[in-house]
């Protein structure tokens, strides 16, 4: 039981740091987070422009999404960033 034991703890200290190395590489960028809205390709308006978050939305993500500060955009990333609140559309 003993060999048993320590087998899955040499298995816990190699998986470890590849999980960690996996959730590093999937956070999201500061300097994606901190970036500009871009300006709307369809109606050339940067005021209106949120950025889309993918996922499952904690509670304060839902109330920002009702303010308008942010679009929820279902559990599936895709490949657009952005969303224009005056136009509709996702870019």
């Amino acid at each position: 039981m003993f060999t048993r034991f320590s087998t899955l703890s040499r298995t816990a200290k190699r998986v470890t740091p590849i999980i960690a190395m996996i959730a590093f590489l999937f956070q999201p960028s500061q300097a994606q987070d901190s970036a500009v809205a871009p300006e709307c390709p369809h109606c050339k308006n940067s005021a209106s422009v949120v950025r889309i978050a993918y996922g499952r939305p904690s509670w304060e993500l839902q109330e920002e999404a009702k303010q308008g500060k942010v679009h929820l955009g279902g559990c599936s990333a895709k490949k657009e960033r952005w969303y224009c609140n005056r136009c509709k559309m996702s870019f």
